[in-house]
């Protein structure tokens, strides 16, 4: 058994306990602040044969584009997002610990999460082939404009006019990622539930009122995961908060986002407003590590 040592590189004591005993796979979202992209490069190319070694594997490297909403649109949160994903928590932290040294020396700020892996992000790939037929079950209307009271009306949780605008002068026909970051308010008066059991009934309920309509767009999640502790906290601030659910989704076009946020039912974009206390969004591009 590893030991759990309260002061590994400023790890939180019950994050250590709570990554370190889990034994399922876990996803590691590093969201990294690099001023030498070089070094950067270098840290990717030369940290992969420690990943395979350990039977781990990096998913994706993001640089972000904007801020959609969640916190100040001033400035981006992070120079890239790492996600990697791992076999188990132990696993997790082993490769952590061995990558320290390099991390100190690459990174002048890091904020990194570990999730735990939602099952259902396996099944994306077959359900893939139903695009066509979701299509033609949730058909959209790309000239649906957004309102003003309805998606606009909640810069904590969603998008200004100014971001959609902002978002509108990127070239529209690219493929984009969505880092979505989200809080859920706490558990209603009067609820019968643990805040585990709302939070994952909630997860659920959104799930199943956008998931048809993502992947009817050629859209899908590429990571999704309960977040279950905190490794690096870093120095911005922004990104701080006690986060519960992070999903990734991957775009075709960036039209698409601006098709699919009006096409939601209202009843649910309500009901977002009513359970999300906060959620930073992020759209990215994929970065190449060479």
């Amino acid at each position: 058994m590893m030991a759990l040592r309260s002061d590994c590189m400023g790890i939180p004591r019950d994050s250590i306990e709570t990554i370190g005993a889990f034994e399922g796979p876990l996803e590691l979202i590093q969201f990294v602040q690099v001023n030498d992209m070089a070094a950067f490069r270098r840290y990717l190319t030369q940290s992969e044969s420690l990943l395979a070694k350990a039977g781990a594997a990096r998913k994706q490297v993001l640089h972000p584009e904007l801020v959609l909403s969640g916190m100040p649109r001033d400035e981006l949160p992070c120079t890239a997002i790492i996600v990697e994903e791992y076999s188990s928590g132990p696993d997790l932290l082993k490769l952590y610990r061995a990558l320290e040294n390099d991390r100190a020396t690459t990174f002048d700020d890091e904020y990194s999460l570990a999730l735990e892996q939602d099952s259902a992000i396996r099944m994306v790939g077959k359900l893939k082939i139903l695009r066509p037929l979701l299509h033609l079950l949730f058909p959209m209307d790309a000239s649906k404009p957004f309102k003003n009271d309805l998606h606009l009306n909640r810069p904590d949780i969603n998008a200004t006019r100014e971001d959609i605008d902002r978002f509108g002068r990127l070239p529209q026909s690219q493929p984009f990622f969505n880092v979505n970051i989200n809080k859920f308010s706490a558990v209603p008066p009067g609820e019968n539930a643990s805040p585990a059991e709302y939070f994952s009934s909630v997860s659920k309920e959104m799930a199943r009122a956008t998931g048809p309509r993502v992947l009817g767009l050629g859209a899908y999640p590429t990571v999704s995961g309960k977040v279950i502790g905190c490794l690096t906290k870093g120095k911005k601030s922004h990104l701080h908060d006690d986060w519960n659910l992070i999903q990734i989704v991957y775009y075709p076009r960036r039209s698409d986002y601006l098709t699919l946020i009006p096409n939601l039912p209202e009843s649910i974009v309500r009901r977002r407003s009513e359970v999300y206390q906060r959620a930073i969004q992020i759209p990215c591009i994929a970065l190449s590590a060479t």
